[in-house]
């Protein structure tokens, strides 16, 4: 929601700061049509700031997804014609060949992949198939305390629980972070579920 109304008001940098976040979330809990509805975002603000090789990838990328879920996108007026918006742009932009390629490449990648394109554009293509995340190495300590994170845990409850000092877990915690590149606890939360 935070990313629809950063599009609204057109604050595009914004908008995709909060879809990236949403995407990360959305994938841990599989949520299929938030997905779809926030790589339409995304392909949307793409088109909008001058970047329409990347909107069409997103866009293709939507596409297979709604496919599963209702290629009409529900009949919405709105979200079809952002759709339309969309292509539109991006097809102007990159001329209908070009448009075509890249749309292909976004209907070619399996979900993780898609929404780890959206979420990193500068990230190098992978096969099909490969994390979101890379194989990030924590201790067994670590994923104890990030498996803790994932149940809701404060870090006093934490260090109840492994009989450990407040300041130790927090230690963990801030490791956890700074090892997995993430900013906030909801994030090692999705990626613990997103792992099991």
């Amino acid at each position: 929601m935070l990313a629809l109304a950063h599009s609204v008001r057109q604050d595009h940098r914004q908008a995709e700061q909060h879809a990236r976040e949403a995407l990360r979330l959305k994938l841990a809990v599989h949520d299929v049509v938030g997905i779809g509805l926030t790589l339409d975002l995304l392909a949307h603000t793409a088109s909008r700031t001058g970047a329409p090789d990347r909107a069409a990838v997103l866009l293709g990328g939507a596409d297979r997804i709604w496919a599963d879920v209702d290629r009409n996108r529900w009949g919405s007026a709105a979200l079809n014609s952002g759709r339309r918006d969309t292509e539109t742009r991006a097809r102007e932009a990159l001329g209908t060949a070009a448009f075509e390629r890249s749309y292909e490449h976004g209907t070619g990648l399996g979900l993780t992949d898609i929404v780890g394109h959206a979420i990193d554009e500068h990230r190098p293509e992978q096969p099909t198939g490969e994390r979101l995340q890379p194989d990030v190495r924590l201790t067994r300590r670590e994923t104890e305390v990030a498996e803790l994170v994932a149940e809701g845990l404060a870090n006093q409850q934490i260090a109840d629980r492994l009989v450990i000092a407040r300041r130790t877990a927090e230690g963990h915690v801030e490791r956890i972070l700074s090892k997995l590149g993430f900013s906030n606890r909801s994030q090692i939360a999705a990626w613990v579920t997103a792992r099991r």
